[in-house]
């Protein structure tokens, strides 16, 4: 009996996935779908002076 409800709460709340690989982008987007960021690959940039 546990062993069902174990399994029905894994069915609904899947284990988090793997973390990002941050460092290999510039810029990132959450993807709803995949629980993650992804990288974006073109960025629209201003360059500031300071």
């Amino acid at each position: 009996m546990l062993a069902r409800i174990a399994d029905a709460l894994e069915a609904r709340h899947p284990p988090d996935p793997d973390p990002a690989n941050l460092p290999m982008a510039d810029a990132y987007v959450w993807n709803k779908a995949k629980r993650r960021l992804s990288p974006v690959d073109s960025i629209n940039r201003v360059e500031l002076r300071l």
